[in-house]
This record gives structure tokens, sequence and C-alpha cells, in this order.
């Protein structure tokens, strides 16, 4: 480190620190307070975090100086994002072309057509479809039905009569907008949605419930689906996914009992109110795209009364989350150019390569852990997998056809786009190179399934990595982190 550099480190963390306080009687304090006290949560912001938020905000900024140079396929869909005029203008007709007409009118009269449809695109309708490893046979991938008929994130939200009465002006909203059948007024469309989900979270197991992986693991052949959830149908359903049904020899299904209730649930509703549900979970899920109204309705219930958040972000930081949502491996390419290099790779891999040392080192004085558990930690530890900064293969958007003048069209392709590829590793073996988030994002994780831990370049950055820090800094920081993710 320059000596500059050195004293701009010392000074970030005295500034942080209370020194007024004496660490024997307050240590948290001592060490945190002085950031505390300087810190006010932005009006656009939830919470504020040394780490997470300033790293976060900064790779934005970045990522903002990547769109603003226009590079092909990121500097158009930055640009039709910035054009509020012209998605207010545009975007309404824009989803009833590319999103209700060929979803809704080719349902043959029949609302497992139309979920299909949807599911295919990516949007959940009755049922919450997904790809995943199978733990039993990490080699294989398989498809999983997890618990469902939610809008908001929590069945306990369903509970809270205020909460309810914000949800309801929201599905007003969405109710309004949305094509519907003729003979539906919005307003009863939305007060019986409400009061669907409110009935569907009832059905929820609790999340608390559900911790032990072998609670969730209930592996059905495609018969046993029949036989044991007889109100789905399920051939007309999956067929929409994969015509053969071949790749639905196994199935999983998280809570066997919830889907067993919601298929009563949804049995005993009228295919007029079925219908006009699945628009609005269409419509739902494509709120952030279409025109103001409706953004500012979804903002309004999610981010504001759900999460806290008093005004929406800029639209410059909302079109570059939405870039890293639909182009992150684009936007990464150039984001890693600029704030990662092949060095800080390198140093990044030798820190995790002295704590995994360390930690084994560190195995057989651990009393607690019998002979058995040793063992098995030290060959997890042996086989572990290291993915740090980005993916050594980026994905290809060069499909995905870039309309400047429809910004929902290109963002419902890029949607499209996703869930295909999603769809399509039923038809591999597994692959623990692929990454489950965008080298930008500011977070890691362990994969306990293929045994193998994360670090985007997202996190690689200061204030818990920098390659010119000295050792004992970043140990302190990705260090701490990264000895979290071994240990799990």
């Amino acid at each position: 480190m320059t000596e500059q550099e050195q004293s701009e480190l010392v000074a970030s963390i005295r500034a942080t620190l209370n020194v007024s306080v004496d660490p024997c009687d307050d240590f948290y304090e001592f060490v945190c307070g002085g950031w505390i006290s300087n810190q006010t949560i932005p009006d656009d912001k939830t919470q504020v975090q040394r780490g997470f938020s300033v790293i976060r905000d900064r790779n934005e900024a970045i990522m903002k100086m990547v769109a603003e140079e226009d590079h092909p396929i990121i500097g158009p869909y930055f640009k039709s994002c910035l054009n509020i005029s012209k998605i207010d203008e545009v975007s309404a007709g824009s989803a009833l072309q590319n999103l209700y007409t060929p979803i809704f009118s080719s349902r043959n009269g029949d609302v497992w057509t139309i979920a299909a449809n949807l599911s295919k695109i990516g949007i959940d309708s009755f049922l919450s479809l997904g790809v995943t490893v199978d733990p039993k046979e990490p080699q294989k991938q398989i498809l999983e039905v997890m618990q469902s008929l939610l809008s908001m994130p929590s069945p306990d939200l369903y509970k809270n009569d205020d909460i309810l009465a914000e949800f309801l002006k929201y599905a007003s909203v969405i109710s309004q907008n949305m094509p519907r059948r003729s003979d539906s007024d919005p307003k009863d469309i939305a007060r019986a949605i409400v009061d669907f989900e409110k009935k569907a979270a009832e059905l929820w197991t609790p999340l608390s419930k559900l911790q032990d992986p072998l609670t969730t693991y209930n592996k059905f052949s495609f018969a046993e689906l029949e036989t044991k959830f007889p109100l789905i149908p399920w051939k007309k359903f999956l067929s929409g996914l994969d015509p053969d049904l071949k790749l639905f020899e196994n199935v999983l299904v998280d809570v066997p009992e919830n889907l067993l209730q919601t298929s009563l649930l949804i049995s005993v509703q009228s295919s007029q109110f079925l219908e006009n549900y699945l628009a609005f979970r269409a419509f739902s899920s494509v709120a952030n795209l279409l025109p103001s109204n409706i953004r500012d309705s979804h903002f309004e219930l999610f981010d504001h009364v759900l999460s806290g958040a008093k005004v929406k972000p800029t639209r410059e930081i909302e079109c570059i989350r939405l870039l890293d949502l639909h182009f992150g491996d684009e936007i990464a390419k150039y984001f890693v150019q600029k704030a990662f290099s092949v060095e800080a790779k390198s140093k990044s891999l030798e820190i995790i390569k002295d704590l995994k040392a360390a930690f084994g080192n560190n195995l057989p004085s651990v009393d607690w852990m019998d002979d058995v558990t040793r063992a098995k930690a030290k060959e997890k530890l042996s086989q572990m997998t290291d993915l740090i900064g980005y993916p050594d293969k980026w994905s290809d958007y060069s499909s995905i056809g870039i309309n400047e003048n429809d910004f929902f069209g290109t963002s419902l392709t890029a949607k499209t786009f996703a869930a295909k590829n999603n769809w399509a590793r039923l038809t591999k073996p597994s692959d623990k190179t692929v990454w489950q988030m965008s080298p930008p994002t500011v977070n890691a994780y362990y994969d306990s399934t293929f045994n193998t831990i994360n670090f985007p370049a997202g996190i690689l950055q200061p204030v818990f990595f920098k390659n010119s820090y000295p050792s004992y800094m970043n140990f302190g920081g990705i260090g701490m982190v990264a000895g979290h993710e071994i240990s799990q």
C-alpha cells in the first residue's frame, strides 16, 4: 500500500470507533459507535450496513458507468428503460400483445393450459415450480413443486387487516388495468383475489417446520403424482413444459399436505375467477415493466408498506437493477474489468486456501465433534470447490433482440429466455460450475448439494477485500465471510 492508502485506511477505521467508550464496558459501541452515530437511512432504503450497503451503492455506480458507455445490448436496453414516457405509452399494449393474447387465447377453455403457459415463461401460476438438483442424486436435476398461491412474501401478512387493505388496493389497480373476462367487475375481482390468497395462506406450513431437509424431500413418480394429488390435471399441466412428459419421471414436492389442500382450494373456484386470478398473477409479476400507475402501486405495497422504503430509487438505479436481472452476465463482463482483476482473483483464492487449511488443522482439536463427523468434515473440506469472481463461461444474450421502442417486449423476451434456459436444465446432468447469482452481487453462498462456495466479484470489494490491503484486513473482512460459508 502507498502511504496515502495507508492513511486513508487508518482514517476510515478510526471513523467507525467511539473512543469515548471503554471497550471493556461496551465493545460493540467502541467498535461501531462512530459509524452508527453518523448514519441515516436514505429514504429509498430500508436499512444501511457498513459493508453490504456501501459496496452495493458503489457497484451500482460502476454498472451505471458501464450502461452509459452504450455497449451492445446494455446501452439500448438502458436507454429504453429510462424512456418513461414511451413505457407509459406502449407497455400496456405490448403486454396485451406479447403476454396476455398468446398465453390466454390458447387456453382451449381450460385454466390449467393457461397455468402451463405461464410456467413456461417463468411466471408462477397455481403452483410454484422450479428446477433443482436432486439432493440424493446430485448428478441429476429434477422438477420441484413448492408452496404457492401467495403474492405477498409471508403467510403471516395475511393475518394483518391493515396490510390486507393495502393488498386490496394493489389488487384493484392490477385488476383495473389487466384484460379480464368481459362480465367481471375489477373491484369484485380484487376482493375475490384477496379472499382467495387469505385462504391459501392458512394452508401454508410454517417455514420453521421445514428446516430439516428430509422433511421437504418427497419424491413422487408421475403415476404417484396423479394418484396422490388427483385434483390437478398433471398431464395437461406439465405437457405444456414437455409434451412427452419424459422430464417428469420423478418430481419433488416440498410440502405434500399443502399441495393436497391447495389443489382442493383451486378445485372449488369458478373457471371465471381462476382465469382472472391467473391474469392477475401474470400482470403482477411484470408490474415493474408496466405504466407508471401500476409501478407506483407495486412500490407502495411491496417496497413501502411491507419493507419500509419511503421513496423509489432513481430511475437510473431501477434500470441498473433490471439490467443485472435480465442481462447479468453481459453487464458483469464490463463490471469486472473496472472493479476486479486477475490479481484480485488470485489473492482471493489464496485467502480461501489458507482459511481451508486453518479449518482443517483445527478439526482434530474440536472436542464436541465425534470421529465419524470429523472424518466427514475432512472429506467435505477436501472436495469443496471454489467459484471466485466471475464464471469461466458467460451467458450469450445475442438471440434477444433489443427494441428500444418496446421496453416491455424486450424485458419479457429476456424473462422468457431465462425461463427456457432454466427448464432446459431438466435435460442435462447437474453442473456445479453454474452460478446462482450475477458477479456484481454483494453476497456469497455455500451450496450444500454441490459442496461449492461462491464469492462474486461484487463482494470482493472494500471494505471486505482489496488487493492492496494488508493480509490482516482481508482476513478480517472477506475472511470472515469465507469462514461463515466454509463452516456451514
